[in-house]
């Protein structure tokens, strides 16, 4: 509806990839030497949920406020009880919604979310000051801004129906577009990694690319084209969300009409609609669908581009999925840098 075009026209300029490659670079980077750093096995999933979540945070926050927190004991005691706060929200997620009962993970859930919006809040009142005070002329248009500015700023284009969003709707979108988002792309860089390791062949070619790339001391749309085909492969293989669910709206349409099959199903049902059955048993989008091929996504001549649902499709497409796939990109650069990235060896015992 006419609401929902609204905020996607608020939102969808402020989350271009673009705008944050610093905060990315720097999780990036962070994570790397992290990991190089462990001396014994640790849980890779585990590992990937904190670097999105570092991401996320570094976005939303703006790095500096990031670095500053980080070395402000009071901002620090913030940050940590942000980073606890956060763990327990995202477990109560998928639990059953049981917020009415105490004890439950959904009821800590739903307590731990109000603690985030307040100091959510408190940040967006930080911002508004800061906004407040500077003026017109003096803004330096390069310097980095959070996302959180850039939500405080934002306004449609329309200037007949010049809009803003309220502080409970950049909360709410925090929410929805970033934060729900660190889980699934965790999900998805396991499962990269997973091929990774035991598909030598793919591994090697991306290898390939990448070092290509660095020895030209630049990125190259071949590497970037590699990888990104590479990403989606394994969100078809692997999908992070193997279903969807969509409520049917009471529209003049009344309802939506499935075919002779399924006939016309009325306003107010919900459809749940399996996204792992598409895209693991379809033989016509995704020929010889079993077998991991990431050429299916690169580009061919004269060839329509395969179509990638692992983030949805039409109005409702995931608007944060740029920055998912942005920073998955830049991991598995920097993962697959003969010079600096990892090594990747199996031990004998090992069996993927």
């Amino acid at each position: 509806g006419e609401e929902h075009a609204r905020l996607r026209s608020l939102i969808n300029p402020v989350l271009q990839p673009s705008l944050y490659e610093e905060e990315i670079r720097m999780a990036v980077t962070s994570f790397v030497s992290r990991c190089k750093n462990e001396k014994d096995y640790f849980p890779l999933v585990d590992a990937f949920k904190q670097f999105t979540l570092s991401v996320a945070l570094r976005i939303v926050l703006g790095e500096y406020r990031w670095q500053e927190w980080m070395k402000s004991d009071n901002n620090n005691t913030r940050l940590v009880a942000l980073l606890d706060d956060f763990s327990i929200w995202s477990k109560g997620l998928l639990s059953p919604p049981t917020s009415f009962i105490p004890f439950t993970a959904s009821y800590y859930a739903m307590k731990a979310r109000k603690r985030i919006r307040n100091i959510l809040l408190e940040v967006i009142e930080e911002e508004k000051e800061v906004l407040n005070s500077r003026d017109e002329g003096s803004c330096n248009r390069n310097q980095k801004k959070s996302l959180i500015e850039r939500l405080l700023r934002a306004t449609t284009n329309n200037a007949a129906a010049k809009s803003s969003l309220t502080e409970e709707a950049i909360v709410d979108n925090i929410f929805t577009l970033v934060f729900a988002g660190t889980d699934t792309t965790a999900s998805v860089l396991t499962s990269a990694f997973f091929e990774l390791a035991k598909n030598d062949e793919v591994r090697e070619r991306l290898q390939a690319c990448v070092e290509k790339e660095e020895l030209a001391e630049n990125n190259n749309d071949a590497a970037d084209e590699a990888l990104r085909a590479f990403l989606s492969e394994v969100q078809r293989c692997y999908p992070a969300t193997p279903f969807t669910m969509r409520n049917i709206a009471d529209t003049a349409a009344n309802g939506i009409d499935l075919g002779d099959k399924y006939g016309r199903v009325p306003p107010g049902f919900n459809i749940t609609y399996a996204i792992a059955g598409t895209l693991l048993d379809d033989k016509v989008s995704y020929p010889n669908p079993s077998k991991f091929d990431m050429d299916r996504w690169l580009k061919k001549k004269g060839s329509k581009p395969t179509q990638n649902w692992a983030f949805g499709g039409g109005c409702r497409t995931c608007p944060g999925r740029f920055l998912s796939v942005a920073e998955s990109v830049a991991l598995l650069r920097a993962a697959l840098s003969r010079k600096h990235g990892f090594q990747w060896t199996l031990r004998r015992d090992q069996d993927l």
